[in-house]
């Protein structure tokens, strides 16, 4: 069985409902309760109903956020609902056009199974099928640039990689890319941390 074949067989088997309850828990929201309001669901909820948490979806004015198929305030004791649906932030996010964080806020941040559900590790699964080489002349293709103030070319710093005589090489993650003090990336480690795992793996084999 190749890597696809794989990956596609775990998708199968994968539980593609996501769960019932999803509560937004990231930094953002931390600051008005989303943790709180996650934890006191996870004890108040029947076991029947599934309870996970997300990361943020970006609209954070409009936090803490609940995304639930079934009417749990009877459960949010001594929390005022005030909304259930706001159509600002359903016109802001439809107004973007998501890559990365395509999935943010609406999938669950801690299971590897909803992020294969959702294509995850597909990227992966289609590098894999080829030649290192063949997937770096594609991101130089795409033009593909860090997320830093300097918007370097990956395919640059990859076929640096590439041709350094080291037997071992070691794929670093800078979780702190862009203006000082910023920490804009904490967004794709809160929300779609499996995500930057695919592109981690995807950036080793492709400079092995």
């Amino acid at each position: 069985m190749n890597t696809l074949d794989f990956i596609t067989s775990v998708a199968n088997r994968a539980v593609k409902n996501p769960a019932e309850v999803l509560v937004q828990v990231a930094q953002c929201s931390m600051a008005v309760g989303s943790q709180e309001i996650y934890r006191s669901l996870e004890e108040k909820l029947p076991a029947s109903i599934a309870v996970d948490y997300s990361g943020c979806d970006g609209a954070c004015f409009a936090g803490p956020k609940i995304h639930s198929e079934k009417d749990v305030s009877e459960y949010l004791e001594g929390i005022r609902v005030t909304s259930t649906g706001d159509s600002n932030v359903r016109n802001y996010i439809d107004s973007q056009t998501r890559i990365v964080l395509e999935h943010a806020g609406n999938i669950s941040a801690s299971d590897i199974y909803g992020y294969i559900a959702n294509k995850g590790f597909s990227a992966l699964a289609k590098v894999l099928s080829q030649p290192p080489e063949q997937t770096v002349d594609m991101v130089e293709e795409s033009g593909l640039r860090g997320r830093g103030g300097a918007y370097f070319p990956v395919s640059i710093k990859w076929r640096s990689a590439m041709s350094t005589a080291s037997k071992e090489r070691h794929i670093v993650i800078n979780a702190e890319e862009g203006e000082p003090g910023v920490f804009k990336d904490r967004h794709v480690m809160e929300s779609v941390p499996f995500r930057l795992i695919e592109g981690a793996l995807i950036a080793a084999y492709a400079t092995k």
